[in-house]
């Protein structure tokens, strides 16, 4: 449940962690071999020696992103000379393996010292896929001075003090997975409650939220809301002077099909019309026929 694991879950990719707690990238608490000697070491059995460790092929999986977040050990156990000499020594080693990544650098959750990342990252600035985002606060919690759950989900997420990596990650990376909402999309977030949208209410075949059988896609394409119940908006039809069938109704949206479809029996339909008339306008549409058994109904869809 670590931050990671939920920066990747909430941009949907693929993630690969390095990370040994109490290590540093210049120095570590209790002799612990530092990140510099084992970043590309899928395990090693000695912890104070990265030079047992399993190596890890770095052509076999390339990142877009590579997320730099250390220093908190560096702080207390080494002079900043060295943390920024081999900070951007890490960073050297990271742009030779991963040439073409975009490089992100921020601080851990358990504590911001920005004037210590500061002096490291200056050397690093020539880099156009090397950028920075430092929270100012922490996320500790006051019982274990270590963050909790709620301080990883804000690391991701953002909240009143801190913004989100993800959106940070999402910018820096150019994948823009946000798309605008769709007209039928708008139309259900203004028209159901988040209850009736996770019961399954905004189905453009349900008409559940109306308590009739209206189906919420027709209620849309014919400029209703989710409740009102007023007959005069449905589709109404009738006869002209020459006693063909006509149909009326409000072409309300631009990204529905409106579809005439007729019939003779009621068992076989054919189309007979495709979205008469122009996008938000009242329509009148008059049936060719003078057959005696005639009948008619309105198909809407959302267009591709």
């Amino acid at each position: 449940m670590g931050y990671a694991p939920m920066l990747a879950r909430t941009l949907d990719v693929d993630t690969h962690i390095i990370s040994k707690g109490g290590t540093g990238v210049s120095d570590s608490f209790g002799g612990l071999d530092i990140l510099l000697h084992y970043w590309d070491n899928l395990s090693h059995t000695n912890l104070n020696s990265a030079a047992t460790g399993l190596p890890w092929d770095t052509a076999t999986w390339k990142p877009d992103v590579a997320i730099i977040a250390i220093g908190h050990n560096d702080q207390f156990n080494s002079g900043p000379a060295n943390f920024v000499s081999r900070y951007g020594q890490f960073k050297s080693f990271l742009r030779t393996a991963y040439p073409d990544a975009k490089v992100i650098s921020t601080n851990t959750l358990i504590s911001s010292p920005l004037g210590f990342f500061g002096a490291a990252i200056h050397p690093l600035l020539t880099d156009p896929a090397h950028s920075f985002a430092f929270q100012f606060d922490s996320m500790n919690d006051n019982a274990t001075q270590h963050p909790a759950l709620a301080g990883h989900a804000a690391m991701v997420h953002g909240d009143g003090l801190r913004f989100s990596l993800a959106d940070v990650v999402e910018d820096r990376a150019g994948w823009c997975l946000e798309t605008p909402l769709t007209g039928y999309e708008e139309w259900t977030l203004a028209n159901y409650t988040p209850e009736q949208i996770a019961n399954g209410s905004h189905d453009p075949s349900s008409g559940l939220a109306a308590g009739d059988d209206t189906a919420a896609l027709l209620r849309y394409a014919l400029g209703r809301t989710s409740t009102d119940q007023n007959i005069g908006l449905m589709p109404q039809g009738g006869r002209d002077a020459e006693g063909k069938l006509t149909l009326s109704f409000l072409r309300a949206r631009a990204d529905v099909d409106y579809g005439i479809f007729v019939s003779d029996d009621l068992v076989v339909w054919s189309r007979a019309a495709l979205n008469p008339g122009t996008p938000r306008e009242p329509v009148v549409w008059q049936d060719s026929s003078l057959s005696p058994t005639r009948f008619m109904r309105l198909n809407v869809a959302l267009k591709n």
